[in-house]
């Protein structure tokens, strides 16, 4: 397996040997644990390479385009723009770690934009609240089963769900074949 790179973020600067209060604290405390720490107020996305500190930082362009493709705030193109130079910059094989999809992305359509490039680059990545979203699950059933990309944008979509309206997706299923079972009934 290649390098593995933990993600986090914050609105202020943080310290490149700083640990979260999440799982991932576990693996920050491995030396060959790589952090990747996003600055949403400044647009920046730094980690460590070697002894060099690797920074990058979004484009206006690429904001203003990303805004206009997914309809998104600037400060969310501004992410989305970062997180793609950081995939960018990775080398294929690589492992990013993540505490939650939300991470990644606070909406479905743009998360399925990112992931597919990762996958696309070569680039796993774990989540460690949703586990079912992992790249080497996708890997291992598009290998399998064909159909598998709207399977996945289903996965997404309901996840999304779930998170943005804190029920479940299979409460919201469970409601509707319990409607459909009293129709039928009457």
């Amino acid at each position: 397996m290649g390098t593995v790179y933990g993600y986090l973020c914050a609105d202020y600067p943080l310290p490149d040997d700083c640990r979260n209060n999440t799982t991932i604290a576990y693996y920050m405390k491995d030396s060959s644990f790589i952090r990747i720490i996003e600055n949403r107020k400044e647009g920046t996305i730094h980690y460590r390479c070697g002894n060099e500190t690797v920074r990058l930082s979004a484009s206006e362009k690429d904001i203003k385009k990303l805004s206009a493709e997914f309809g998104l705030s600037e400060a969310e193109s501004m992410h989305i723009s970062l997180m793609g130079k950081l995939f960018v910059s990775l080398n294929p094989g690589s492992l990013v770690m993540f505490s939650s999809v939300k991470e990644l992305s606070p909406d479905t359509q743009s998360s399925l934009y990112l992931y597919r490039r990762m996958i696309h680059l070569g680039i796993a990545a774990e989540f460690f609240d949703q586990p079912w979203l992992n790249t080497k699950s996708y890997s291992i059933a598009r290998q399998e089963y064909t159909g598998t990309d709207l399977l996945v944008q289903n996965i997404f979509r309901a996840t999304y769900e779930h998170l943005n309206q804190n029920s479940g997706y299979l409460t919201i299923l469970s409601r509707t074949e319990s409607n459909r079972a009293k129709k039928n009934e009457q």
